[in-house]
């Protein structure tokens, strides 16, 4: 049995967790940690096999799905086939897991259902040209109440949180030495325009 995402909430509920190694999407981990305190929860592991047999699967944050079926791939097929469907299709593995994303969680988990949604979507789509934009529309809020709610529940601005992902993304990118200089812009931003938006002052965080 395999899930991605947050399906093994539905593991756990199952009972097919208890005692057993598992993960989900980072921003979910505390959730599943608490309500089932007896799944040993991996929140930086981005796939973990466990249960009788290793048949339980499970893959963490939202593209982390492409390494669940690479894994599948290489179990039932080869490990040969997974490497050519992954530079046939240009996928990358997650090496770094969840680090950078799980590093927020614990802060950042909130009790609005609307904005912990919205948390889920920017996860997977921070490096987009317009994240706060699209949080809106996902929430069906106005641009005004969203803001509102977000900093309430959050205690940060939309734009912050955003910011907050984009640094810590590239701080674990550059120090694995992954990611070469010309793709610092793109992915994250120029340094001026980093400066401008306040992002010079979470270097360090």
């Amino acid at each position: 049995m395999a899930a991605a995402c947050t399906g093994a909430l539905l593991f756990a509920e199952a009972g097919l967790l208890d005692d057993q190694d598992a993960t989900t999407h980072w921003a979910y981990c505390d959730v599943l940690a608490q309500r089932f305190p007896k799944v040993r929860v991996h929140a930086h592991r981005s796939l973990v096999i466990s249960g009788e047999g290793q048949r339980l699967i499970m893959a963490g944050g939202g593209t982390t799905w492409q390494d669940l079926a690479l894994f599948l791939v290489a179990r039932l097929v080869s490990v040969d086939e997974a490497m050519h469907l992954a530079r046939l299709n240009l996928i990358g593995w997650h090496l770094e897991g969840q680090q950078p994303y799980a590093a927020l969680s614990s802060s950042r988990q909130v009790e609005d259902a609307g904005i912990a949604n919205c948390q889920v979507w920017v996860a997977e789509h921070y490096d987009t040209p317009s994240p706060v934009a699209g949080m809106v529309a996902v929430s069906g809020l106005t641009e005004r109440s969203f803001k509102r709610r977000f900093k309430a529940a959050t205690g940060m601005t939309p734009m912050d949180y955003v910011h907050t992902l984009r640094l810590e993304e590239a701080k674990q990118v550059l120090e694995s030495g992954d990611a070469p200089s010309t793709q610092w812009p793109r992915r994250w931003g120029t340094p001026t325009r980093a400066s401008s938006d306040g992002c010079s002052s979470a270097g360090s965080a």
